[in-house]
């Protein structure tokens, strides 16, 4: 399939007479089925005259939203028309608000990261401690080993996670999964924390009381 911005070759002389008739170059470019950019450098090569209307139109300063035609803000699209930038962010940002759009968008999402833990497992570890917690994979098995790959509250073995100050992003210590839920649940509270141990010491008779040597 031809460009669009080359179908009307053959048909400048028919474009021309078009114009001429008085049809404008949006209209002409229904017509053709090319963008108006199109029809204007047929026009300019066979040396038409434009009339007043399209020569302010084609001097115009503003998008027909009101923002400026300056260079960091005027882009050319694929038809070589050229657009308005920060329309077109409006324009997508309103398309993926859509919840079809947004459907499909989690949808391409969950497949591409599917893929990639299949096919690069290091990487996707890698850029997820690195964007999360801004770790390395080497960085992080370094804790583990120091850890003896135990969780830091209960010093079981099990699977560890990254541990962070929500506030203030800071890394702490690898916990597993059950201990890092219930630090998040408590809200990070000391006073709550406490609080517990006081509660399950009342209803457990068996409890060992707490010793600087159980303190981590």
């Amino acid at each position: 399939m031809a460009h669009p911005r080359f179908k009307l070759q053959g048909h400048e002389q028919e474009v021309v007479e078009i114009y001429l008739s008085g049809k404008s170059t949006l209209e002409i470019g229904k017509i053709f089925s090319v963008s108006v950019a199109s029809v204007c450098q047929c026009l300019e090569k066979m040396n038409v005259p434009r009339r007043e209307s399209d020569a302010v139109n084609r001097g115009r300063t503003h998008c027909k939203k009101g923002h400026p035609w300056v260079e960091e803000n005027i882009s050319i699209n694929s038809r070589g028309c050229r657009v308005c930038r920060v329309c077109m962010r409006e324009s997508g940002r309103k398309s993926r608000l859509k919840p079809a759009t947004q459907d499909r968008m989690r949808t391409y999402r969950r497949n591409w990261m599917r893929k990639q833990r299949k096919e690069n497992p290091d990487r996707v570890r890698n850029y997820h401690f690195t964007h999360d917690y801004g770790l390395t994979v080497e960085e992080r098995n370094a804790k583990a080993e120091k850890q003896e790959q135990r969780c830091m509250i209960c010093r079981r073995l099990m699977p560890l996670e990254v541990d962070h100050d929500h506030d203030t992003e800071q890394v702490r210590d690898l916990l597993c999964r059950p201990c890092n839920l219930a630090v998040g649940l408590l809200r990070e509270d000391i006073a709550t924390a406490e609080n517990l141990v006081i509660y399950l010491k009342k209803w457990k008779t068996n409890a060992a009381p707490i010793s600087d040597s159980t303190v981590i």
